[in-house]
């Protein structure tokens, strides 16, 4: 990521005043969210025959993530990559799973807050993994007279 952000910043900046480059960054990644969004909304709305409602849903939350985003930019801009790629995964697995289940006719327990029960559990082994794999590295470097 930050070679990344270093080869971008490398680039002239445009005596336009415009900055193509992040216009064109900006763009792509919202345009590739904004795809999977409309492919969401068309699947479950056609799929419960409830279109409208899921496209006014969809928009609501357009907005409601536009405000909030405005609001906490500056703090999540200070939360580390890795964690929040981290969190936005376990999300995606979470809801996948629990989406996953109730395609091969799964009867969740509870209902649609399984969804947090599996956040939990994937959380919970998520932490463990990575413990383990650090304990793991750490006594490879030691073994190694590194550390």
């Amino acid at each position: 990521f930050e070679d990344e952000v270093k080869r971008l910043r490398s680039i002239p900046k445009s005596t336009s005043g415009r900055d193509s480059t992040a216009f064109a960054v900006a763009f792509k990644g919202v345009f590739l969210e904004g795809l999977e969004v409309v492919i969401v909304v068309l699947t479950l709305g056609l799929t419960n025959h409830k279109l409208l409602l899921a496209s006014v849903s969809a928009l609501a939350a357009v907005i409601l993530v536009g405000i909030v985003g405005a609001i906490v930019s500056k703090q999540l801009s200070k939360v580390p990559e890795n964690a929040m790629k981290m969190g936005v995964g376990l999300m995606l697995v979470s809801f996948g799973s629990f989406w996953s289940g109730e395609g091969m006719g799964v009867h969740w327990p509870a209902s649609d807050a399984s969804i947090l029960l599996l956040l939990l559990a994937y959380s919970v082994a998520t932490a463990l993994m990575i413990r383990v794999l650090s304990w793991q590295y750490k006594g490879r470097l030691t073994s190694r007279g590194a550390v």
